[in-house]
């Protein structure tokens, strides 16, 4: 409804534009490689925080956290990022919200 109204009151001519700017490169490499599985801890529960060693990794992302009231291993229900090393020669790669463990000599481009 509110981008009908945008539309014809003329405040959504914009959208209609050519884009004008420079072209982004994207990272040739997938996010797990380049931030490796404590890194997505921190990144998640701050700083500090590690993979957790009692849980398997493949299919969550479980951390450490010695912070206030939430000691001991915690998660937020999230995969780990595409790429990520999860152990015995096992990379974590989700798609379309399905969770796949590949072993790392399975290409991952050709996916």
């Amino acid at each position: 409804m509110i981008v009908h109204v945008g539309c014809c009151t003329g405040y959504g001519e914009c959208l209609l534009d050519e884009p004008v700017g420079r072209t982004y490169e994207l990272p040739k490499l997938l996010p797990g490689q380049i931030y490796n599985a404590n890194k997505q801890c921190e990144l998640m529960f701050g700083p500090g925080s590690q993979i957790c060693p009692y849980m398997k990794q493949c299919k969550r992302l479980w951390c450490t956290s010695a912070e206030g009231d939430h000691k001991g291993c915690r998660t937020q229900h999230m995969p780990l990022a595409d790429g990520t090393d999860c152990g015995h020669g096992m990379v974590s790669y989700s798609k379309y919200m399905q969770h796949t463990v590949f072993n790392k000599q399975t290409t991952m481009y050709g996916l």
